[in-house]
């Protein structure tokens, strides 16, 4: 009887301890205990559930089970292990891992994690079974994948402390990985599209050399460092903290947005983006790294764009510059191998186009033009070359309604010849800007206060306003010089050393200096004035159109022209030899003309208002004919 009796209760334990059972704790405990189950502890095949409110202290030595669901609170106290078999772990929105111990918990069938586990210095590893999967939207500090492991995240996974392992982490397709320590896991796969990689730590971090889809920086202190070659297939995103590229590769295939810092700490590596988007707020900065970037889209500046001496390939078709903050490359270069349209201000010392640029906005070179591409100017923009002497850029149109182009260097400059809209002198230092070759300007001519204009033995023709408030010379005779409206400012020079002949189609206002040379002004304009403070000086004048005079005209030799010379109440006309013209109304009352020359002179047959006689002693003025005298002679 004893003999049957012991052999049932034997066989009745063996087949319970191979029977796979859920055990659920009734209480917090000991995972070891039996009173925390309310049978025997976790066996090998059992279901492990930690209850909801229960906290259990993995003492196992090591603990086992085939799958631990924990609803509650998993506490290691020493640094043991528990392993879970292919039925994998949970980990539910209210359960959690704690304790102080660098316990251990691995699993054969992958992770489902709902909770926020934070604190802990507990390691899970997914080892044994090649390929599981990581689920859910949690948080843990350590993880780590076993050698020939392969696992799929499918969620939201962040790994607070520490991603390591000699196995493989997949990041799926709408997977999200996030990672706040380090990462040293041996393989990370995170091509799926889409998918997204984010190191957010507090501290200094290491972005992993691989690929990604998209990879976001978002640190609210301290830098992330790339560590090696980095290929990014859609978007890099820099949310926030200090984004550090140093001698490594890097590629971007679609947009890099930057909301926090993207800096460049190294000449060395082939650096390649395609949109490059700085936000409010945030920055990109090369420090003084002679570091190449090549940029295959739009730019575009809302923050602050800080480039010294980098190089820059813009090779995007179609592609746009933009932004409020706008581009100043102090110091850089950059070569436009693409088509672009610049719609900021775009500010950089050598600038080389190889293809095209658009300027619609305000453009500013300091150093060097050139290339054998076009460079346009859009309705109303402005272009600003400081290039000492000549720049070589093949083709600059300037013609579009509004647009302006401003010469402002601090040396010597050739102005190329071709048509301009408006043209602006603004260089400083008491250098020249010498017109080049024959030149338009379909609308105004400027030269600032302080700035100087040279034009040798070339044409140019300005067909609107000439306002000069800096100095203009004309060094040489030959050449055709057509002018509309010119004005000098009172701070104005126009300065003409030869015997040039000088055409104008509008008024004169003279505020300044003008010294008309020895050469002959042909005025051919309708109803048109001449007028301003400092009168007119002129050798010959010969007027074809019909001009009103509200100043001083002293005309050195001879006065002539088929049109009419109007002189209006207060206006002086000085004949220094022979006034021949077609007609003169000097009735108005008072205006004088005087007979000035140092010979005989022939007092034109008109009426006069003022006539006077103030020629040189010895010599005699002779009536032509039936002059008319309104006051007095």
């Amino acid at each position: 009887m004893r003999t049957i009796t012991f052999f049932i209760f034997s066989a009745l334990f063996l087949f319970s301890g191979a029977y796979a059972a859920t055990l659920t704790s009734i209480s917090s405990g000991n995972w070891s205990s039996a009173t925390t189950w309310g049978a025997t502890p976790p066996g090998t095949a059992d279901d492990v559930i930690i209850a909801t409110g229960h906290t259990i202290t993995m003492d196992g030595a090591p603990g086992n089970c085939n799958s631990l669901t924990i609803n509650g609170v998993a506490d290691w106290i020493s640094p043991t292990t528990t392993n879970v078999g292919a039925g994998g772990i949970t980990i539910s929105q209210t359960g959690t891992i704690s304790g102080s111990a660098a316990g251990i918990l691995t699993s054969q069938g992958g992770l489902i994690i709902n909770a926020t586990v934070s604190t802990s210095p507990v390691k899970i590893i997914l080892q044994t079974t090649p390929n599981q999967t990581i689920s859910g939207t949690g948080s843990l500090p350590n993880l780590d994948i076993a050698t020939g492991v392969a696992a799929n995240n499918i969620g939201t996974l962040i790994v607070l402390s520490a991603l390591g392992g000699s196995g493989t982490f997949i990041n799926s397709a709408n997977a999200v990985l996030k990672i706040g320590g380090t990462c040293t896991i041996t393989a990370l796969d995170a091509t799926a599209n889409p998918n997204t990689v984010e190191y957010n730590g507090i501290g200094a971090q290491s972005v992993k050399p691989t690929t990604y889809h998209n990879l976001n920086i978002n640190k609210s202190s301290e830098t992330a460092s790339f560590g090696g070659n980095t290929v990014i297939n859609n978007n890099f995103n820099i949310i926030s903290g200090i984004s550090d590229i140093g001698a490594v590769d890097i590629s971007v295939s679609v947009s890099t947005n930057i909301s926090g810092i993207l800096q460049f700490s190294s000449v060395t590596g082939i650096k390649t983006f395609n949109n490059i988007i700085i936000n409010n707020g945030g920055k990109l900065e090369t420090f003084t790294y002679t570091v190449p970037i090549t940029i295959n889209g739009n730019l575009e500046n809302n923050g602050i764009f800080s480039s010294s001496n980098a190089s820059y390939s813009l090779t995007g078709t179609d592609k746009t510059i933009s932004g409020i903050s706008g581009f100043s490359f102090n110091s850089s270069s950059a070569n436009i191998t693409g088509s672009y349209t610049n719609n900021t201000k775009f500010n950089i010392d050598n600038l080389l186009i190889s293809n095209s640029l658009t300027n619609n906005d305000t453009c500013s070179v300091f150093s060097s033009l050139s290339g054998t591409g076009t460079l346009t100017q859009g309705n109303n923009s402005a272009l600003f070359i400081g290039v000492p002497g000549s720049f070589s850029l093949t083709t600059l149109n300037a013609f579009a309604t509004g647009n302006t182009v401003i010469y402002n260097g601090n040396s010597i400059q050739a102005i190329k010849p071709l048509t301009y809209y408006n043209l602006m002198i603004a260089n400083t230092g008491g250098m020249t800007a010498d017109f080049s070759g024959t030149t338009t300007v379909s609308n105004d001519f400027f030269i600032s206060n302080g700035s100087i204009a040279g034009i040798s033995n070339y044409d140019l023709n300005v067909n609107n306003n000439n306002t000069i408030s800096g100095t203009f010379n004309i060094t040489e005779a030959s050449g055709i010089k057509t002018f509309n409206n010119i004005t000098v400012n009172t701070s104005g020079k126009w300065n003409v050393s030869v015997a040039s002949p000088v055409t104008i189609n509008g008024n004169i206002q003279n505020d300044g200096i003008f010294t008309a040379g020895f050469g002959e002004y042909t005025l051919t304009g309708s109803s048109k004035f001449i007028d301003g403070s400092a009168g007119l000086p002129v050798p010959y004048l010969t007027i074809n159109g019909t001009y009103t005079n509200n100043t001083n005209i002293d005309v050195d030799s001879v006065l002539t022209g088929a049109g009419t010379l109007t002189q209006n109440p207060n206006a002086n006309l000085f004949i220094g030899k022979v006034l021949s013209i077609n007609n003169l109304i000097a009735s108005a009352n008072p205006n004088t003309v005087i007979y000035d020359g140092n010979g005989s002179q022939l007092v034109k047959a008109f009426t006069y208002n003022n006539l006077e006689i103030n020629i040189g002693a010895g010599y005699e003025a002779t009536l032509e004919g039936t002059i008319t005298i309104n006051k007095d002679l």
